[in-house]
């Protein structure tokens, strides 16, 4: 977000936000750089609670959970920056590139963090059980890492969905990254 996040934002759209506690992260690297920052954070199932809407508060930034399909909900105020993580390699290509077309009318970037598809992520997730994890969340990291991507795909959903594609790549061993603009001049 710093090399490619210029202005500070004061709207951010994060899509698939589970419990929040992952932007609540974010927000702790950044909220000293971006001051009193409103996010919408979008999720199928309400899991953000009044707690963690403190812990943003602490910070200066104003958190709206919202429970809602992505598809299915609509906001008139534009944002500033479109957040997701861990959440675009659950939809097809036909799907990414509707939920592209739809983050470009609301924001002028999109920023992302999904699993990396490779060999290492993917030896990777069978080590999970030594941390702990059940059955399921084996299941899950094999599957996402599975199901994420490499390359420019993102890049290349991105342009179809006519938008431009600032930067993707591998971040560390298990991560690619992505960010996207929606219009040429967007940096």
């Amino acid at each position: 977000m710093r090399q490619n996040v210029q202005k500070p934002p004061l709207r951010i759209l994060e899509i698939g936000a589970g419990d929040g506690k992952f932007m609540l992260a974010v927000a702790r690297l950044m909220a000293r750089h971006w001051p009193d920052v409103e996010i919408v954070m979008v999720d199928r199932i309400g899991l953000i609670g009044e707690d963690l809407r403190s812990s943003f508060a602490e910070l200066g930034w104003r958190a709206q959970p919202v429970t809602a399909d992505l598809f299915d909900w609509t906001q008139d105020r534009p944002f500033d920056l479109v957040c997701a993580n861990l959440i675009l390699h659950h939809f097809d290509d036909v799907c990414l590139q509707e939920l592209f077309s739809r983050m470009m009318t609301m924001a002028p970037m999109l920023v992302a963090t999904e699993p990396l598809r490779a060999k290492v992520p993917l030896v990777a997730t069978r080590f999970l059980r030594l941390i702990g994890a059940c059955a399921v969340t084996l299941n899950d990291a094999a599957q996402s890492v599975r199901a994420g991507f490499r390359g420019t795909e993102l890049s290349q959903l991105w342009q179809l969905s006519g938008g431009t594609p600032v930067m993707e790549g591998r971040r560390g061993l298990f991560t690619q990254g992505f960010v996207g603009a929606s219009t040429p001049d967007t940096k």
